[in-house]
């Protein structure tokens, strides 16, 4: 999956589930880094590119904005030319964590 296609499937996920449409940035001079976020309730739910690093990950926070004390990772993976790779046998992947993630934003029970 390209670093475009996963930004796509996280703010379609986003918007089918009916969370919001995601706050997006990209900052081209930073190595192509960019984010797109959501906050909702006492949470927040991002997808980060970190174009430095070459690494893309889906983080999770609790607690009020402003008193947050940080992201936690529910996902990551190296990327190469514009794309990223399950690795085999990786439990859960990309998209289980989407959906995993918008779950515990905003539980549908």
């Amino acid at each position: 999956m390209t670093i475009d296609e996963a930004f796509r499937y996280f703010r379609s996920r986003l918007f089918e589930a009916k969370v919001g449409v995601p706050n997006e940035r990209s900052t081209p001079e930073a190595f192509g880094s960019r984010y797109s976020e959501i906050e909702l309730y006492d949470g927040g739910f991002r997808l980060v590119f970190d174009g430095r690093d070459s690494m893309l990950t889906l983080e999770i926070s609790h607690g009020p904005p402003g008193a947050r004390a940080g992201w936690l990772d529910l996902y990551s993976a190296h990327c190469a030319n514009n794309e990223f790779t399950e690795i085999e046998g990786q439990n859960p992947g990309f998209e289980e964590t989407v959906a995993y993630g918008i779950e515990l934003l905003a539980p549908t029970n």
